[in-house]
């Protein structure tokens, strides 16, 4: 009936499952070599000027529960042999070995849609990965006041949310300018 139980007795438990059940977020990863849509498996070993848009939405089909409590992560990372010239605002970005690791983290109830830029020679990467946490933070909980914490969750997502708007408002009088 959907449930399976099991006693450890003391040792590791370790379960793969699959499941047909819908994503609470949609991710969409679009392409670009030179100016123009390429699909991804088309895309290796190819050369040029490469942009990589990312979109994170809520799946309104699912529980908004999820969404509304889990910060969103997407990790991409670029063999900085084949890229070069990387650009990925908003990114937080670091060196893993050979790969320029690029993370962003969505706050919990926010959509998102992100653009990379390199210069690729005979291009390849590795998966982009995507991670839904709960939105909470490893702190001394008798040390805060909760609501108080929470409250201040609310007014950073209401902040995001008229940068997100002020930030297209420029786009839109830059335009018009």
């Amino acid at each position: 009936d959907g449930t399976i139980t099991w006693e450890n007795k003391g040792e590791d438990i370790s379960y793969e499952g699959t499941s047909n059940q819908q994503l609470p977020v949609t991710t969409k990863v679009t392409y670009y070599l030179d100016g123009k849509e390429i699909k991804p498996e088309d895309l290796a070993g190819k050369s040029g000027e490469l942009k990589i848009v990312i979109g994170i939405k809520e799946n309104t089909a699912v529980d908004n529960g999820f969404f509304e409590n889990y910060l969103v992560q997407a990790t991409v990372n670029l063999n900085t042999e084949k890229c070069s010239n990387i650009k990925a605002d908003g990114a937080t970005a670091g060196n893993v070995g050979k790969n320029r690791q690029l993370l962003y983290n969505i706050m919990a109830g926010q959509e998102k849609e992100f653009e990379i830029t390199a210069s690729v020679t005979d291009f390849e990467m590795d998966a982009i990965t995507f991670q839904a946490v709960p939105m909470s933070f490893d702190v001394d909980s008798g040390s805060i006041d909760k609501d108080e914490l929470y409250d201040k969750l609310d007014e950073i997502k209401d902040a995001a949310d008229e940068f997100d708007d002020g930030a297209d408002e420029l786009v839109d009088g830059v335009d018009e300018l």
